[in-house]
């Protein structure tokens, strides 16, 4: 049994981290959403509208103001910088994402692929506001909640790091430690899910740790579930059983979006996104994707891939009718 009593004490870590991610930002979020909501129909829980962006490195943040500035009081052409590691502004192929057109219906599951640095993080860090757009239009209805790709936890009790702040409810904290398997995790903890955690605690394994940053976004009450590659952190059977109880049957009426190498998941899938350099390259259903001979999904998570020239998401030939030239100018998912 779960005590709903927790301590009044706030881990300094913890309150920092709830400042920047949890209940402290949730007036903001609601802000944001206002204006979003209103903009879609009903049935519609996200919407990208050629949305193109980019990371900005901390010389160009600082640099942008005197350029400008310079721009607007001399007539001089501003010299092109002969660094080819520098970033070229005029340079389209150095965009995070480009021109990315998406529509998600409400409570469905999507699939996204890619080979590493093909922009799949970066297509959710997008949705979450994190990176910059540079053009385009972006909506959303509802709440998110984030699972990153590199699991974390901060000093204190294993509940603490999955309530995050929220109240606790038996029910749903039940339900979400069964999904994401923690239970005989907490059976072996010296003070089960009171344990301690941390710097100053006792550590967990690389499994035990996505279980628990998993855990605390499934108990987060959300709309959309942005998942960033969950299951690479746990073995094939634990992630299996994950896959199952969490995202088909904990999340089953929630839109989510997913990031994973493991293909063998998504023929259960409404949808899945083929992402290849910041460009959705294919999209459709397991089947869909099947008939167009794309052999390239069991690969994209092949050593190679990160040699562009042996890289099968961008080396092989897609049926025309498939590829970025012909697809609708919104993917419809």
């Amino acid at each position: 049994e779960y005590d709903e009593k927790e301590t009044s004490q706030t881990p300094t870590v913890r309150r920092k981290l709830m400042n920047e991610f949890g209940s402290v930002g949730e007036k903001l979020e609601e802000e944001n959403l206002i204006n979003s909501e209103t903009q879609l129909p009903p049935n519609i829980a996200l919407s990208m509208k050629n949305v193109s962006c980019r990371w900005k490195t901390v010389e160009e943040s600082l640099k942008t103001p005197e350029k400008k500035k310079l721009n607007k009081s001399s007539k001089e052409i501003p010299k092109l910088s002969q660094d080819p590691n520098k970033f070229d502004e005029s340079d389209e192929t150095k965009l995070t994402l480009n021109n990315v057109s998406l529509e998600v219906r409400r409570g469905i599951l999507v699939g996204i692929l890619g080979h590493v640095g093909s922009g799949k993080s970066s297509l959710l860090q997008t949705i979450l506001r994190e990176l910059p757009t540079e053009s385009g239009s972006l909506a959303l209805r509802g709440k998110l909640s984030f699972a990153t790709q590199e699991p974390w936890v901060f000093s204190g009790s294993v509940r603490q790091n999955i309530l995050f702040g929220e109240e606790m409810d038996k029910d749903r904290y039940e339900e979400v430690i069964n999904a994401c398997a923690l239970k005989k995790d907490f059976e072996m903890f010296p003070f089960g899910d009171q344990t301690l955690i941390g710097e100053r605690g006792s550590s967990l394994s690389g499994g035990q740790k996505a279980r628990v940053s998993l855990a605390r976004a499934l108990y987060r009450k959300a709309d959309i579930y942005l998942m960033d590659d969950p299951l690479s952190a746990v073995d094939a059977h634990v992630g299996k059983n994950i896959f199952n109880d969490c995202i088909m049957n904990y999340l089953k009426n929630k839109t989510v979006l997913l990031v994973t190498h493991q293909v063998q998941h998504l023929n259960r899938a409404e949808n899945i996104l083929v992402i290849s350099s910041g460009e959705i390259k294919a999209h459709g259903s397991y089947k869909e994707l099947e008939k167009m001979d794309l052999n390239l999904l069991m690969s994209v998570e092949s050593p190679q891939h990160e040699n562009k020239e042996n890289d099968p998401l961008l080396t092989a030939t897609l049926p025309v009718s498939y590829t970025h030239l012909t697809l609708p100018t919104i993917y419809s998912v």
